[in-house]
């Protein structure tokens, strides 16, 4: 794929980027709710929700759903981007059907274990066969009505989602073994998906240990939910569910009284895309009514809970867990690296970090990994 640029941008599938508008409060755009939008907690304080968005949450995506009269070409398009430096190889004739193109394939890496080249394996077999799988993919949302952009999150944007539904369900057919320790590679999937240790380190602290569907325990997911994400299950590498469920959470960091939101995303990634689809939202009334409350909530959760997750956890393995690096892309624990200040000083570290970036309406840029100046504290 083309490394000359940062991917994931809303440029990949539209002739011009989308430019950051006036702030506006995404709820504010689909009315009147549903009963199904109504929190079953109460209301954010007002200065709260305002606090949520000087942090310009989603900053650039389309808020709401515009029909796409020709999402072949959207597409088209993505993977003319997608698979830039593959398009410019005269060698590699993209115009093939997806047999005819993996052929081809199979037998160039062939000739070239024969040799054990595994260089050009890697540069020129590798990304044809990502190519095929992509474009099938592609293909099959394109045919579905999926390749809308509001329907689209940019991975540049993941932490802005995240931050309203961070407590996931992964559908894995049974790849993943139990492990409180040890990161799972459907986990490592996400946390390599931005280079910012700023981004691995929350994700983790909601998603330590990967939950997987048969262990969720929430509100029904409706019916056509998922019949959309079986009749897709064949496109995509991850399907997620992401909820707001911040009492499960709760429960691991040792406070089980904590009452949930609601509202869940069911969300599709495909590797090598650098967006989630979103496939379905329990209440199906718009893309993003109640996510400035569901940010709110989470920062209200990690300010009032933070501290029983680090003097206590009901997994003894968890007091001194696996963590993951995202500069080395490795496991280890990152903590004995600062003079083995351990767990708990590490992480109460970075969440104080956190909290102050979004006083200071830098969260999600702090979450990417920018260069932000946070504000010094006595």
């Amino acid at each position: 794929m083309s490394t000359d640029r940062p991917l994931g941008g809303m440029d990949l599938l539209l002739a011009e980027p989308v430019a950051g508008g006036a702030v506006v409060d995404p709820q504010a755009l689909y009315v009147p709710k549903t009963p199904a939008q109504k929190p079953k907690r109460t209301a954010p304080a007002q200065a709260l929700i305002d606090a949520v968005l000087a942090n310009r949450p989603l900053d650039g995506m389309p808020r709401q759903e515009i029909p796409v009269s020709e999402p072949n070409v959207v597409a088209e398009r993505m993977l003319g981007r997608l698979f830039e430096n593959l398009y410019q190889q005269e060698w590699c004739d993209l115009s093939l059907d997806d047999e005819a193109l993996m052929a081809a394939a199979v037998e160039r890496r062939e000739n070239y274990e024969r040799f054990n080249l595994q260089a050009q394996i890697k540069s020129e077999v590798q990304p044809m066969e990502d190519f095929v799988r992509v474009r099938k993919a592609l293909r099959a949302l394109a045919e579905a009505n999926m390749l809308h952009p509001a329907r689209m999150v940019p991975d540049v944007r993941l932490p802005d989602l995240f931050m309203a539904v961070p407590v996931w369900y992964q559908f894995d057919n049974g790849k993943c073994t139990a492990s409180h320790s040890a990161i799972q590679p459907a986990t490592k999937e996400f946390l390599t998906r931005l280079p910012s240790q700023n981004w691995v380190d929350t994700f983790l602290l909601f998603n330590h240990q990967l939950r997987r569907f048969d262990t969720y325990d929430g509100d029904s997911i409706p019916p056509w939910a998922l019949e959309r994400a079986a009749s897709l299950d064949h496109v995509f590498d991850h399907i997620v569910l992401m909820t707001p469920y911040l009492d499960q959470v709760a429960g691991e960091w040792a406070d089980p009284e904590w009452l949930r939101n609601i509202d869940p995303y069911l969300m599709g990634y495909i590797k090598g895309v650098p967006f989630g689809f979103v496939l379905a939202r329990f209440s199906d009334s718009g893309i993003f009514p109640l996510y400035t409350e569901m940010v709110a909530d989470t920062i209200t959760f990690i300010r009032e809970n933070i501290g029983n997750l680090l003097k206590k956890r009901p997994v003894e393995e968890a007091l001194d867990p696996m963590w993951f690096s995202a500069k080395t892309e490795g496991q280890g624990r990152p903590w004995y690296y600062k003079s083995n200040v351990g767990f708990a000083k590490y992480i109460g570290d970075q969440v104080d970090d956190l909290l102050a970036a979004f006083d200071s309406g830098q969260l999600f840029a702090w979450l990417r990994g920018e260069e932000v100046a946070l504000p010094t504290t006595a």
